[in-house]
């Protein structure tokens, strides 16, 4: 409910809905029941799809921060979409590339700041070579209510990796920008 107009065409109790959903404390069960009510209230035609859509956006939003397990149960892992993304690009840059020499394993990974839980979504692919340049195209989202965004990087490992940083961030919207920028950037670790 970023934008107060998207409430312009909801039902009254609709909008109770949400308030209820960003407002009140819920337990697990709670929880759960309240996505079990959403659903049967859209299958008996009670709400309509957009009312069911904002529904269910701001219930996985505040199950997601709450309720990580239940929120795996109900919607699936939260980088799966963002997963699959990345492994179709991959896919596209092995027809391309040779990854053989590739030093840190050619699949999509996990960043330590979504594993150590300081940002929501850190999931990348990246490329090293023998002379410890490195280079990843990353999807990053900081929490669960911010915009999701993209990074490449290239630099070179050691002790001065911080002279030799090149990192631009592109939002969502480009990603055939930053797509196209981290296959020239691929060009020149691979080689």
């Amino acid at each position: 409910m970023k934008n107060s107009n998207e409430n312009i065409n909801l039902s009254e109790t609709v909008i109770r809905i949400l308030k209820l959903i960003k407002n009140r404390n819920y337990n697990k069960k709670e929880l759960h029941t309240l996505y079990e009510n959403i659903n049967n209230e859209f299958d008996k035609d009670k709400i309509t799809d957009h009312e069911f859509e904002i529904l269910i956006q701001e219930l996985e939003k505040r199950i997601r921060l709450t309720q990580p397990r239940l929120s795996k149960i109900l919607f699936g892992p939260k980088d799966e979409p963002v997963r699959k993304l990345l492994e179709e690009f991959l896919s596209e840059l092995k027809n391309s590339f040779d990854f053989s020499k590739n030093n840190v394993g050619s699949h999509v990974k996990t960043g330590g700041n979504m594993i150590n839980g300081t940002r929501y979504i850190d999931v990348y692919i990246s490329y090293k070579n023998n002379k410890k340049w490195h280079c990843s195209f990353a999807y990053l989202q900081d929490l669960v209510d911010t915009d999701p965004y993209l990074r490449t990087r290239k630099y070179q490992g050691g002790m001065s990796n911080k002279d030799s940083l090149l990192e631009t961030r592109y939002e969502i919207e480009n990603l055939e920008n930053a797509k196209l920028e981290f296959i020239k950037i691929l060009e020149t670790v691979s080689n």
